[in-house]
């Protein structure tokens, strides 16, 4: 196994309490960049997952992962935001900016349990006891969560899911 460097850390006050400030992932090489995101973000997806009826958190980590290229896009770090979530009735480019991960957390569960985009993915998750990630992904890539064609976001999360089970199956277990 590759030894992987943390991402940072910070704690924060915010107005309505402590928040935790995510750092640039300081990892390069494929292995350990997805190893040090998975474990730092593991907690938070697990909290999401039981949030929105037990999306699978390998999704969540996959989707995470994607949208923020591991934890090293810069705009990522910046903004807080892990998933590209938008600003409602801005530009496609236009990302929320969050006070850290716990916001962002909310907000990202806010979103899939309320907007009307994922009403599908919502109904899945409610007729099933084991949400299966395929079709997690099958559903999102449909719902228009991306800019790109659902098509190739459908494969640019299965790219990643299969990044976290060969690079960090062992230390990530749903």
């Amino acid at each position: 196994m590759n030894r992987y460097l943390d991402i940072p850390v910070q704690t924060v006050m915010v107005a309505n309490g402590a928040e935790e400030l995510v750092g640039k992932n300081p990892n390069s090489e494929p292995t350990p960049k997805v190893q040090a995101f998975v474990m730092s973000f593991a907690p938070t997806a697990q909290w999401v997952s039981r949030q929105c009826y037990g999306l699978p958190q390998k999704f969540i980590l996959a989707q995470w992962g994607a949208e923020s290229g591991w934890g090293s896009t810069a705009a990522s770090q910046r903004a807080q935001n892990w998933a590209s979530i938008c600003v409602p009735g801005g530009k496609t480019e236009q990302f929320r900016v969050y006070a850290g991960r716990r916001e962002f957390a909310e907000s990202y569960a806010r979103l899939l349990k309320q907007g009307s985009a994922y009403a599908e993915l919502r109904k899945y998750l409610a007729s099933t006891e084991l949400p299966q990630t395929d079709r997690c992904i099958e559903i999102i890539a449909r719902s228009g969560y991306s800019a790109s064609s659902s098509g190739s976001y459908e494969k640019l999360l299965r790219d990643c899911v299969a990044s976290i089970e060969k690079r960090a199956g062992d230390i990530f277990k749903e």
